[in-house]
């Protein structure tokens, strides 16, 4: 029966790591789960919501936002905060040019006061409690990717874990979200984008800087086909890491890269007994420059 936590239609995910630290997740049966705060790539979770705006950029942008939209009044005002939702449905209605003039005087005075956040800092300290709460545990679609295998497997001496998507377990895996790769100046770093979230209600802009802010990365990176689940920690966890256990069963496949240590391959060999039908597979890089994978018998 299908979970209903189950968010996409994918079997498994996969996850690359040194094989040190493989060894210590097949021992334990547990993945580490990290705070942002601990990426350090600048191009990843940006800790700041647009680092380079000011309030009067950021308020000139939304009152023209604001403007443009009573002007041309969209038929969904679903997400909108609720009093510039009803002034939007008034507009669709037709404002007399004596009246839309009073109104567009009004929010250049005080159109910042009817939006969800209502000023940049605040919205700047929400996102920074977010930050400072959350887990991401980061994934990919296949053990198939060179640069993958270089750069977050140990330069082809790491492993890569199979991780099946069990709708029977009510597995976490359901939960991934893919990573948007957009070639665009992102939404949340501009004033214009910023305005825009901001006219809406405080539930679908908090959900929409989230998905900016955790979901969406430039096209630069898209070869990595990352997908992401994001968690928080328990009330008795501290620090910037969680360790959270997966089930045996969910474990589907080892791959042991082609620059593997010996040692650190024969103590993955002895702890992949402990995963039942998970299979392993020795990685090789042919003549030809391709991986190949060949699984270990017994």
């Amino acid at each position: 029966m299908k979970s209903p936590l189950r968010r996409h239609e994918r079997a498994n995910f996969f996850k690359y790591m040194p094989a040190s630290t493989a060894a210590i997740v097949l021992k334990n049966k547990t993945l580490q789960w990290s705070s942002p705060l601990t990426f350090n790539d600048p191009f990843d979770v940006p800790r700041e919501i647009a680092a380079g705006a000011t309030r009067d950029d950021l308020y000139s942008a939304l009152t023209e936002y604001m403007l443009s939209l009573l002007r041309n009044p969209p038929q969904d005002t679903s997400e909108f905060a609720k009093d510039f939702r009803l002034l939007i449905e008034a507009a669709r209605q037709g404002f007399s040019e004596e009246l839309h003039r009073a109104i567009e005087t009004d929010l250049k005075t005080n159109g910042q006061s009817i939006v969800a956040f209502n000023t940049l800092d605040e919205l700047r300290a929400q996102w920074k409690d977010l930050l400072s709460t959350m887990r991401i545990l980061c994934l990919t679609e296949s053990a198939k990717h060179a640069a993958m295998w270089y750069h977050y497997a140990d330069k082809y001496s790491g492993v890569v874990l199979e991780f099946n998507c069990l709708d029977n377990f009510d597995s976490p895996f359901l939960l991934a979200t893919a990573v948007d790769y957009v070639d665009e100046k992102l939404p949340h770093d501009n004033e214009t984008g910023l305005a825009k979230i901001m006219c809406l209600d405080t539930p679908f802009a908090t959900r929409r800087m989230m998905h900016l802010g955790l979901y969406t990365k430039f096209s630069d990176w898209s070869y990595e086909k990352e997908w992401r689940i994001v968690d928080f920690p328990k009330s008795t966890e501290i620090g910037l890491y969680s360790y959270n256990h997966f089930n045996a069963q969910e474990l589907a496949s080892i791959y042991l890269g082609p620059r593997i240590d010996q040692a650190v391959r024969s103590e993955i060999l002895e702890l992949s007994k402990d995963f039942g039908d998970a299979r392993v597979f020795d990685v090789r890089i042919e003549p030809t420059r391709e991986l190949s994978f060949t699984v270990i018998e017994g």
